[in-house]
């Protein structure tokens, strides 16, 4: 698989970001003059190129749109939502490659662009067929499953034992006896989310 690089393509200090409007904002990058649509919303800010997917044109608001979330490309008028990254018109068409948003610890962020975006689609392996038995998904208790892949072995969400949620709830259905010593072989165990009933 390809390699993923990171880019800082654009810095905004503090102050520019507390002056940030809610609904779309348009910033340049001083070092190469190249511009950048910022969507800020009361769950974040969502950031994309200024530039068209469909010939390279560049984007500026839509003046029909009430909900102030779109933006129109000059050249031919293709429209892009913000706040989902899909273009509007034509449907079905195309999702705008979005930049990360990192926010800096003096209240500044960065867009940091990935290239290419998804390294799994730009050269893909061949697909292969599975072979009876090369993968086994064994149901243990509650949200706990091993999955085999060959001779590797994963394990999730291994609640096993004991109450959770200060004995409010307990298993349904009792774990293996070699449950415990399944966990301690496994490869890789995942912990989908910190809560008691995942992970005891």
């Amino acid at each position: 698989m390809i390699s993923q690089k990171a880019q800082v393509v654009l810095l905004l200090d503090a102050e520019v970001v507390n002056s940030l409007q809610v609904g779309i904002n348009f910033k340049k990058s001083p070092e190469d003059g190249k511009s950048y649509i910022l969507y800020k919303s009361k769950s974040g800010i969502k950031a994309c190129k200024n530039q068209c997917k469909h010939q390279g044109g560049l984007f500026i608001k839509d003046i029909e749109d009430l909900d102030g979330r779109t933006v129109k490309c000059t050249k031919h008028n293709w429209k892009l939502n913000m706040l989902t990254m899909k273009y509007m018109n034509p449907p079905d068409s195309f999702m705008q490659d979005e930049l990360e948003v990192e926010y800096l610890g003096d209240g500044g962020l960065q867009l940091v662009e990935l290239n290419p975006p998804d390294p799994w689609l730009a050269n893909p392996r061949e697909r292969l067929v599975l072979k009876e038995g090369e993968v086994k998904v064994t149901y243990l208790t509650h949200a706990c499953m091993e999955l085999q892949l060959g001779e590797r072995r994963f394990m999730f969400d291994p609640w096993l034992k004991g109450p959770a949620f200060a004995r409010g709830w307990w298993l349904l259905h009792e774990p293996p006896a070699d449950a415990l010593d399944r966990l301690c072989a496994a490869d890789l165990i995942y912990i989908s989310h910190i809560h008691s009933d995942h992970l005891r």
